[in-house]
């Protein structure tokens, strides 16, 4: 199902060709949720079939222009813009009322690290890698 060349319905059973002389399988779940504006990703060497959601695509290609658009405005900067930020941060990391959000954020990534079982060695923040940074 489409229309002007652009895939806006599945339908269970549903054949696509991939890699020139493969098939994927559309199953039920799969059409049931794909909506027009979604996406659709055919693994090449498995043909496993990933669903990408309109609003999720939207959402990432938003961040990632961002971070272009960020990149390129970076690359505008001076050195000693450059050197001025990494100054304010650094005089930022020792000032204990600035720090408190960050120490407080990592006590809580390292505990949900800890209950999924996880390793914390590279995620603690302590006061070395603070004062190294």
């Amino acid at each position: 199902m489409s229309g002007g060349g652009r895939l806006t319905a599945l339908r269970p059973g549903q054949e696509l060709v991939y890699g020139g002389d493969r098939v994927a399988v559309v199953d039920e779940t799969l059409a049931a949720a794909f909506a027009d504006g979604d996406r659709l990703i055919v693994v090449q060497t498995t043909g496993d079939l990933i669903h990408v959601p309109a609003d999720e695509h939207r959402l990432v290609a938003d961040a990632v222009g961002a971070a272009v658009d960020g990149f390129a405005a970076l690359a505008a900067c001076s050195d000693e813009a450059i050197t001025d930020f990494f100054d304010g941060f650094a005089a930022r990391l020792d000032d204990e009322a600035a720090f408190e959000p960050v120490a407080v954020a990592n006590r809580l990534d390292v505990e949900r690290a800890v209950a999924g079982g996880r390793t914390t060695t590279r995620l603690v923040l302590d006061d070395k890698m603070r004062g190294d940074m």
